[in-house]
């Protein structure tokens, strides 16, 4: 808590209120290593210490060292029955990291069946999404009168969090300049007046993605330098994760240094199996484990007809955040400055960077998040679904001389009976919003996708 109160960002994440731990509940919080979650815990711990009268009824408990299910039943026993001893009052019990203890979810049903998590509120945290929504639904019936939902989910800053993290004042300008907005052409003209300070904020984000220790580092350096510190505590964690769930982390290095080479780029399983000498099948594996572990994201080619992922056919892998393709670069080429190399990296691979932030943000609004690729080869970078429309958004470095022309071509000819919206993005300060088809800077597009997704149309 010391820690982040001086870290000079302002990054508090609304995942959890404190009203929400009132009555016999478990959930489960998810997320990616180094994400904030323990931090966010501490807060709402420190809250329920100046409400409630024993604050050892309060129990956070580092799952880390705890080697299996009986070790932490045992704990939770010894730890319930005493404090039930001295205190009828609601207890609060946070199990960091659970996740990684195989069948930790049988504990957890065992002492609700004993009746032990009677006036007891759970939550369970884990960086394995899959094994947290597992480890949920596998105690039907004992999630208790929870607050929906149930199975949350804490995720990198998005850019316009960042920009409230990183510039508070700048943030509450931009939303104060929207409100007056009738539309979403109103208000994407209105964040128009901000762009060259978006811009540079932009630039930061691309070094530090939306991690808060990154982020901290290099604004307390007066943004001259992110030190070794965080990208060394992602690989520590990644490493020691992947050991752990009975996977090789010299595999799962050659599998992200080749994903990272061909990011952007249509993918298929064996040709990364090739690529790192494996079977076909290990690669599929070692692929849905870094996803599933917030290190990677995936988007397919649509079948149409279902609007479903066409789970065969070559995909588009990227990574989950600018800062864990710095920390895997970092990863696969120790030799050389972690913070050095990420400039380099922005300079080389700027447009797969552009693609994979617009990926990153998309997935966060609709699972229908689709690239598009033709018979004849021609590709839409993303194309989102949505229950009345599909938009289509391509990326470029330079906005400044880019046509809408042939991309509108593009989704017009996608078979789809309801609206079809182009937009151009990337970097640059040309704004060009027509009825169907716009130009939209990158820094501006971020801060109204997800209004963009609920609306369905500009």
């Amino acid at each position: 808590i010391v820690e982040a109160e001086n870290s000079g960002i302002d990054w508090k994440p609304n995942v959890f209120a404190v009203e929400d731990l009132q009555t016999d509940a478990i959930y489960t919080l998810r997320g990616p290593r180094q994400v904030g979650k323990t931090t966010h815990i501490k807060f709402l711990i420190k809250t329920l210490l100046e409400m409630v009268n024993e604050p050892r009824s309060i129990l956070y408990l580092s799952c880390d060292p705890i080697n299996n299910r009986d070790e932490l039943w045992k704990t939770l026993v010894e730890y319930l029955r005493w404090i039930k001893d001295i205190t009828g009052d609601r207890v609060f019990i946070f199990l960091d990291e659970v996740t990684l203890i195989r069948d930790w979810q049988i504990t957890i049903k065992d002492l609700y069946d004993s009746g032990l998590l009677k006036n007891c509120t759970l939550v369970a945290t884990g960086s394995h999404s899959l094994d947290v929504i597992k480890g949920g639904e596998q105690l039907p019936g004992r999630r208790g009168r929870y607050k929906p939902p149930a199975d949350r989910e804490m995720l990198p800053m998005d850019f316009p969090n960042f920009v409230r993290a990183y510039d508070k004042e700048l943030y509450y300008q931009i939303m104060n300049s929207t409100k007056k907005a009738k539309d979403l052409k109103q208000e994407i003209v209105s964040i128009q007046m901000h762009l060259a300070n978006l811009s540079k904020l932009f630039d930061k984000y691309l070094l530090t993605g939306g991690f808060p220790k990154p982020i901290s580092e290099y604004k307390k350096t007066n943004e001259k330098k992110i030190e070794v510190y965080p990208y060394d505590d992602m690989i520590f964690y990644l490493r020691g994760d992947i050991i752990k769930i009975g996977k090789n982390p010299e595999i799962a290095e050659k599998i992200l240094s080749t994903i990272i080479e061909k990011m952007g780029t249509p993918i298929g399983y064996n040709t990364i199996a090739t690529e790192i000498e494996v079977d076909q099948k290990t690669a599929k594996e070692y692929v849905e484990t870094l996803q599933a572990m917030y290190i990677l994201d995936i988007i397919h080619q649509p079948d149409i007809k279902k609007w479903k992922p066409q789970e065969k056919k070559r995909k588009k892998i990227y990574t989950k955040d600018p800062f864990i393709l710095h920390v895997s670069k970092y990863l696969t080429n120790r030799e050389t400055d972690p913070f050095e190399q990420a400039i380099k990296t922005v300079k080389e691979k700027q447009a797969e960077i552009l693609e994979e932030i617009i990926v990153n943000h998309a997935k966060r609004y609709t699972k229908e998040t689709f690239f598009w690729r033709s018979k004849k080869g021609k590709e839409i970078d993303v194309l989102i679904k949505t229950p009345t429309s599909i938009i289509g958004i391509e990326v470029k470095t330079n906005i400044e001389k880019a046509k809408t022309t042939q991309t509108e071509k593009r989704i017009q000819a996608i078979p789809h009976e309801g609206e079809k919206i182009t937009i151009i993005t990337g970097r640059g300060e040309h704004t060009e919003i027509n009825e169907k088809e716009a130009k939209i800077p990158i820094e501006i597009l971020l801060f109204t996708l997800k209004k963009l997704v609920e609306k369905r149309t500009l």
